[in-house]
């Protein structure tokens, strides 16, 4: 599951754009989505690697967006219920706290990021090399 749309009385969807809620009694229509995408995969002599899922070119007002798992001892990983769109997957041996969120520490390592386009229900694998470290 995802959340798809958040709606403010009969306004746009909001979760690109953010939004302040008003005073008034105005309602709110929050539509969660049941067809979450999977990505599943192994990480190359990566095993207990951290992999992480970035939406690209997305603004940080979807923290939603964002995953992170551990992958087990053999380097495997399954990440579910996510939103379809364009991302970017990494795996770090070490990233400590969630650096990622920080377009200023992402942008030169953009590069090391697998990009994956993920449609709703769908499954995809992958198949990725560890980075380094967390340090740009």
């Amino acid at each position: 599951f995802y959340v798809k749309s958040v709606r403010m009385g009969s306004g746009p969807d909001v979760l690109n754009a953010g939004f302040t809620v008003p005073g008034s009694t105005e309602s709110m229509e929050v539509l969660i989505a049941g067809d979450g995408a999977e990505l599943r995969g192994t990480v190359r002599e990566g095993g207990d690697s951290t992999v992480v899922l970035i939406p690209d070119g997305r603004p940080m007002l979807r923290a939603d967006l964002y995953k992170r798992v551990q992958a087990d001892k053999s380097g495997a990983f399954v990440i579910g219920g996510i939103a379809p769109g364009t991302y970017r997957v990494f795996a770090w041996k070490d990233i400590p706290g969630n650096p990622f969120f920080d377009p200023d520490y992402l942008k030169p390592l953009k590069s090391l990021g697998m990009p994956v386009t993920i449609a709703a229900g769908s499954v995809i694998s992958v198949d990725l090399a560890v980075g380094q470290n967390s340090d740009p």
